[in-house]
């Protein structure tokens, strides 16, 4: 099946300290070393929404961890949707057309697995996550970080890492959906995280 553009759309995913920007860095550097023309890419973004979801964060993380203190978790998933559609418009879409290689640390997956897992009710919320993002072009390939949370937690204590979920936050006592269906038919890949940055593989990018 043909992509509908002449570039490549790469997104890294994984939980706060799993080194989606370290190794979302390394791999920009990588490809433009071997000569493709890569862009860097982040969500939340730099874009009027994204600023404005990075302000709440770093102010009052809990907005992400369920406990009801900050915006609730159907306002978040708008914001992120909304700030995800400037994204698309003004630097995915361009830049895909023009034949680039686009690197995005992290893009709806973790909208449709933090959102939904931040509901009182994970089964019945993914779908309609999964329906504010439907529209947004599907990553040729997405890299999922694998990492202990252990090793993850120890990351974001040492950095304060002010993120999508707090570190006290238990994930594995909630229903986690599963990646591949909540990426519908994207590509999907796992990747160790837990490596020094300057052993982890920086990976390669699908031929534009």
């Amino acid at each position: 099946m043909s992509r509908p553009w002449p570039g490549a759309f790469i997104a890294l995913e994984g939980i706060d300290g799993s080194g989606t920007t370290t190794q979302a860095l390394r791999l920009i550097q990588r490809l433009r070393q071997e000569g493709h023309d890569a862009v860097s890419a982040r969500e939340p973004t730099d874009g009027p929404v994204g600023t404005l979801l990075r302000g709440l964060l770093a102010q009052n993380p809990s907005v992400q961890d369920g406990s009801g203190q900050g915006l609730g978790w159907e306002a978040m998933a708008l914001l992120f949707a909304a700030d995800r559609a400037d994204h698309v418009q003004r630097l995915l879409q361009p830049s895909l057309a023009e034949g680039r290689v686009v690197v995005t640390d992290r893009f709806d997956l973790s909208s449709r697995i933090y959102q939904s897992l931040t509901s009182p009710d994970p089964e019945r919320a993914l779908p309609w996550v999964c329906s504010l993002n439907h529209r947004f072009p599907r990553p040729d390939l997405t890299l999922v970080l694998d990492i202990d949370e252990e090793v993850a937690a120890e990351r974001r204590d040492g950095v304060c890492i002010k993120g999508f979920l707090k570190p006290d936050v238990d994930l594995p006592k909630k229903p986690k959906p599963d990646p591949v269906t909540a990426t519908d038919t994207a590509p999907t890949n796992t990747a160790p995280g837990d490596s020094p940055p300057a052993d982890a593989p920086a990976g390669t990018a699908p031929a534009p």
